[in-house]
């Protein structure tokens, strides 16, 4: 029982630091200025006046350094006016709580991955270091699998309603109904749109394709191991 429980723990810990190495490539993009103010440029409706294209750059260096910090000192401005209603910035305030999240949990698996690797090498005698390295990589990729089958579902799930999967995200994350905005006033669903939204999605997919290819491919290859393993020792 002892040991199903520590297998069991394993498991928990190489999905949780899975789910931080697709946290670290979905912030990437979250914070890189370059692509929304491309973004912007794109896919931005009908806004003020006072707004032009121009600015569409510092909008989004403005927006980045919110999203990052949550602080109310770094409140988006332009031209030294507060650039969004206070409806719109406690909503910003809200999704910098769950990007600032997702670093949290980006360190925490860094720090799971140093644990772990001192856990193994921490071993003197080989056979036991060894035996410690083949219980990590089987419940690592257990773990992946798991985490790969929640990727294809929520995957399948985007590309056949992606704005029931949006809607449905927004439902979980906020607690509130501060992200439900008026595109006719709203200069914040005016600067994003919800083709800026399905945009970003394929834009973290692609740049996050090394860490799910990851996940998808450690099971098999634990597989293909265990099973020459398994052969050999027939032999």
């Amino acid at each position: 029982m002892k040991n199903v429980l520590k297998k069991g723990l394993l498991t928990l810990v190489s999905m949780f630091i899975c789910v931080g190495l697709v946290f670290s490539m979905a912030l990437s993009c979250v914070y890189n200025k370059a692509h929304m103010t491309n973004a912007f440029q794109t896919y931005a409706q009908e806004t003020r006046e006072d707004i032009l294209v121009a600015d569409y750059e510092v909008i989004a260096g403005e927006i980045v350094r919110y999203l990052s910090t949550g602080k109310q000192e770094d409140i988006p401005m332009l031209r030294e006016q507060v650039l969004f209603s206070e409806k719109e910035n406690l909503h910003l305030a809200d999704c910098s709580s769950i990007t600032r999240g997702m670093g949290y949990v980006r360190f925490a698996s860094i720090a799971l991955v140093l644990v772990l690797f001192m856990m193994v090498m921490g071993r003197k005698d080989p056979e036991v270091r060894k035996k410690r390295v083949d219980e990590l990589f089987q419940c690592f990729a257990l773990g992946t699998f798991l985490l790969a089958l929640v990727t294809i579902a929520l995957a399948v799930w985007g590309l056949k309603d992606f704005e029931s999967l949006f809607l449905t995200f927004h439902h979980v994350a906020f607690s509130n109904d501060l992200w439900i905005l008026n595109p006719e006033t709203d200069l914040l669903i005016q600067m994003m749109p919800y083709e800026f939204f399905v945009d970003y999605m394929g834009y973290i997919v692609k740049n996050a394709a090394p860490a799910l290819i990851l996940i998808f491919a450690a099971p098999i290859v634990w597989a293909i191991m265990s099973l020459k393993a398994g052969k050999a020792g027939k032999a």
